[in-house]
Formats: C-alpha cells, sequence, structure tokens
C-alpha cells in the first residue's frame, strides 16, 4: 500500500511540456493525493536442467486533485477529485522464461490502463490502454561473451500513449535489437 499527500504539487514548464508557456514557469496544483496498491508475485519453477521463472505484478493508483484551480495552461481547469494527468488507474504485467545452462528466452506483456492526460479528462483528452508483448534470448558464448536479442511490441500493437505535447502519439512501433555483452 502507499500514499503520497501533497500540500503543494507544482507543475513546471519544460520545453517538452506541450503547453503555452514560457520555460522554467511554475503552476500551483496545490493539493492532490495519491494513493495505491502494489502486488507481486514471483517464482522459479525448476526441473534438473531447465528453470521457468514466472512473475505477475498488478498496481492500482488513485491519484487526484483535492482542490479547485482556476483554469492554467499546465493542468487546466481542475476541480476537486479530478485525476492527475499522466497517472493510469492500473497496470500490470506477465512474465515468463525458460533458462537452460548457457541460454534463455523470455516473453512478457504489459500493461498500461488508459489515463487523463488534462485533469478535464474531456473529448480527447484521454490515451488509449494498452497491452504490449516483448520477448528475448540470450545465449553465453563463454564467461565473458553473451549474445542478447530483443524485440519489443512483437504484436506491432499501436496506441495513443499521449496527447501532449503536439496532439496524439503512438508507443514505439515493434523494435528489434541484437547485441552481444561483452565483462571485463
Amino acid at each position: 500500500l502507499f500514499l503520497t499527500d501533497y500540500d503543494n504539487l507544482v507543475g513546471t514548464c519544460t520545453a517538452a511540456s506541450g503547453v503555452d508557456c514560457e520555460v522554467g514557469d511554475a503552476f500551483n496544483g496545490d493539493a492532490a493525493t495519491v494513493a495505491g496498491l502494489e502486488l507481486s508475485l514471483s517464482h522459479v519453477f525448476a526441473t534438473e536442467r531447465l528453470q521457468f521463472p514466472v512473475r505477475l505484478a498488478f498496481t492500482y493508483i488513485d491519484a487526484e486533485f483535492d482542490s479547485d484551480i482556476a483554469d492554467t495552461n499546465f493542468f487546466g481547469d481542475v476541480s476537486a477529485g479530478d485525476p492527475l494527468p499522466y497517472i493510469p488507474e492500473t497496470q500490470g504485467l506477465i512474465s515468463a522464461g525458460i533458462e537452460g545452462a548457457k541460454w534463455g528466452a523470455f516473453v512478457s506483456g504489459n500493461y498500461v490502463g488508459e489515463t487523463c492526460v488534462r485533469a478535464s479528462c474531456g473529448a480527447f483528452e484521454t490515451t488509449d490502454s494498452s497491452f504490449t508483448i516483448d520477448t528475448s534470448v540470450f545465449y553465453e558464448v563463454n564467461e565473458r561473451i553473451t549474445l542478447t536479442g530483443t524485440i519489443e511490441n512483437l504484436t506491432d500493437e499501436l496506441d495513443i500513449v499521449a496527447r501532449t505535447p503536439y496532439g496524439a502519439r503512438s508507443n514505439k512501433a515493434r523494435t528489434a535489437f541484437v547485441g552481444v555483452r561483452v565483462g571485463l
């Protein structure tokens, strides 16, 4: 369980904020509360030659303003009870893998619920909920060298994950990486 109780939440204008403000300007968010619950379970099932790690994680977050604030370029028009921007109510992860003595392969699914991008949470002021699947593999060539490969967003699912600055933007498309890790 967690609880964060803000008496004086401040939003700061940055070059990436995407609102009509001067970089460095501060905006009063007044009082806000972020409360929630996080659960995580993991276990490694094993045989004589293989291991099967699994993990589940879930987070529930209730994040809201505690007072009314006049319309600001940064937070929007805020009423007590409005959601804090860009904090999803639910998030979850599930992952599973298989590992041998010198190799391993993993798959994970990551869920992020829709979220408001402004306190008013009106039309075109929310993101999509998203579920992405990632995979990775490794092979230990020797004690110092490991080959790796990763595919992020395996299904190439595109969801709106941001709206500020500059309108709707999607998550990263399918991306593949290969690499070599060298231990010194």
